[in-house]
């Protein structure tokens, strides 16, 4: 005979949206049965029950999207040219795209976290690992341009050429000009344009 005393059990029938949402979460990793039963009113062996039926796995899809990056080919080291310009140009496109990837991976945890208040605390430890990751970048950069010269290449004032075609008219001023100039400090021209002193 049931007690009367005893509360009745409860139970929640979600909508097919819901258990694939609730799959979904299960399969990321990053809730815990208790919390889907909270959020979802079922209960844990409900969602137990549920998730064995449908064979999905704690943290199955975070698996498989960090088998797909193990897949994806990691970026050609740069190598170290002869030419200082080639290799400053090699440093600087180098840290400019370490710097972006680091980037574009705290904007998304920030989206993350503003799209599931839930998930804070996670992107906020992802965000410190990029953090560590763009000052080990920030190392390495001041590292490279330090062993290359590039500080001193940086530094150093370059010289500028400056390329322009001359008319006939200032060729020939510039010529007596020249020439003018030899006659006042006694030189003399000679054949084969070898000058010599007067």
């Amino acid at each position: 005979m049931p007690d009367p005393e005893r509360p009745k059990r409860r139970y929640t029938r979600l909508s097919d949206e819901e258990w694939a949402s609730a799959r979904e979460e299960w399969a990321s990793g990053e809730v815990t049965l208790a919390e889907l039963a909270d959020r979802t009113g079922a209960s844990v062996r409900a969602l137990q029950l549920h998730f064995d039926a449908h064979d999905v796995t704690k943290g199955s899809a975070a698996r498989e999207k960090l088998a797909a990056y193990a897949q994806v080919p990691l970026p050609p080291v740069p190598s170290c040219e002869d030419d200082p310009a080639t290799n400053a140009k090699l440093v600087k496109e180098t840290a400019l795209r370490g710097a972006c990837e680091v980037e574009a991976g705290i904007l998304e945890q920030i989206a993350i976290a503003r799209a599931d208040p839930t998930l804070a605390y996670r992107a906020g430890s992802a965000i410190k690992a990029l953090a560590a990751a763009a000052d080990a970048l920030g190392k390495i950069h001041t590292l490279k341009r330090a062993v290359l010269g590039l500080d001193e290449i940086a530094g150093a004032e370059m010289p500028v050429l400056t390329l322009r075609v001359l008319t006939d008219e200032e060729v020939t001023q510039m010529r007596d000009a020249q020439e003018a100039e030899d006659e006042d400090l006694g030189m003399v021209d000679v054949e084969d344009d070898v000058m010599t002193l007067a």
